[in-house]
This record gives structure tokens, C-alpha cells and sequence, in this order.
């Protein structure tokens, strides 16, 4: 028996948890274990996809809990790196919000039977969040081994740090957050209305 799609996202969401806690142990081989837990997640976002379209097991509840999932784990991992200062707080609160209006919106959506479907755009976004955290945990490892005195490890760090890759890497990932956000608001400019006006009709029958 295959698992379905949907099983597959809410083992994603699962995962997350045991990703945060090998990374945070702060050992090598256990960051080397959150990196194949990091791995496992993503096959199986790219994996529920497919099966999706292979079988026709595409459902609104299926497009709403695949990118909830992708949210839940990228959130969280970027969340750590921000954490153990591997990457700026502020980039990581812009992702968050972004992501936080977005779900909202499309929670929304979901409410007036008129769900969003994912942009190509939003998929690239996503796409390179789950590169650049790959690349992440790796430089998480080098920076290890690169303390224990391996050299080729501590010139990759070296070499990271002078050219300030990790920051040029996550200006992309920030870019490409902000302007989806700005694409999804735009292009769902009527379930925007819409919300602004349902949460100022709540609060105005509140106050009479």
C-alpha cells in the first residue's frame, strides 16, 4: 500500500520536531542526522506531488496541507539557524510574516470555498529555502569538523565567511518571500477585500 498524500505531509510536519532536536545537539553526527532528516522531509515534498498528479489525488485539503507542511518545516529550521546566529533574526521574522499572511489568506480562501492554488513562482521560492538550508546544514558540519582542526573544513569556512555567502544566499531567499507575498496579495486582491472587510464588519458589531 502507498501512502497517500496527505500522509506524506503530515509526516513532514512530524519530522520537524526530531530535525530541531538532533540539530540542537550541537554534535556533528547528529547534526549529519538532522541533515538526513532535513533530506527524508524534502523527498517527501517533492514525492506527495507526485503522487498526487500520478493518481488524481489532488483535493483542497491536499493543496491547503502540502505548503502548510513546507511552512511548518522551513519555519522552524530557519528558525534554529536564527537561534544558533547562523543567520540574521530579522530575515527569518520577514519569512515568518509573509508566510503567516499568506496561510491566513488562504485559510480564508478555504472558508469561501474559493481555495488559492500554489504560483510556479511560490514553488521556485520554496524551492530555494529548501537549497539554501541544505547548503546551511552543511556549513553547520564544516564548521565542526573545521574546530577540530580539519583543514579543508576550515578553509570552506573561511572561504564562506570572506565572501559572505550565507548572507548573499538568504537576501535571495528574503527577495523571492517578499515578492510572492506581494504576488499572492495582488493576484488574490479580492479575497483580501473581502477578509479586510469581514474583520472590520466583527469589530464594528463589536463595538455597537
Amino acid at each position: 500500500m502507498k501512502p497517500t498524500p496527505n500522509q506524506l505531509s503530515i509526516f513532514r510536519i512530524v519530522l520537524t520536531p526530531f530535525f530541531v532536536w538532533t540539530f540542537l545537539l550541537n554534535d556533528s553526527i547528529w547534526k549529519i542526522v538532522a541533515l538526513a532528516i532535513f533530506t527524508v522531509a524534502s523527498i517527501t515534498d517533492w514525492y506527495d506531488g507526485r503522487l498526487a498528479r500520478k493518481f488524481g489525488l489532488v483535493s483542497v485539503w491536499g493543496r491547503f496541507l502540502d505548503p502548510l507542511a513546507d511552512k511548518i518545516l522551513v519555519l522552524t529550521v530557519f528558525m534554529v539557524f536564527a537561534i544558533v546566529k547562523e543567520v540574521l533574526l530579522w530575515m527569518v521574522l520577514v519569512i515568518v510574516i509573509r508566510d503567516v499572511i499568506v496561510t491566513g489568506l488562504r485559510i480564508y480562501a478555504m472558508y469561501k470555498k474559493h481555495p488559492i492554488s500554489t504560483s510556479y513562482l511560490a514553488k521556485a521560492k520554496t524551492t530555494s529555502q529548501l537549497i539554501v538550508i541544505f547548503i546551511l546544514l552543511i556549513y553547520s558540519v564544516l564548521k565542526i569538523y573545521a574546530s577540530q582542526g580539519i583543514l579543508w573544513a576550515a578553509d570552506v569556512v573561511r572561504f564562506f565567511a570572506a565572501y559572505e555567502i550565507i548572507n548573499i544566499l538568504m537576501w535571495i531567499v528574503v527577495l523571492l518571500t517578499v515578492f510572492t507575498g506581494i504576488q499572492y496579495l495582488v493576484e488574490n486582491k479580492v479575497h483580501v477585500k473581502s477578509l479586510f472587510w469581514d474583520i472590520f464588519h466583527v469589530f464594528y458589531t463589536s463595538d455597537v
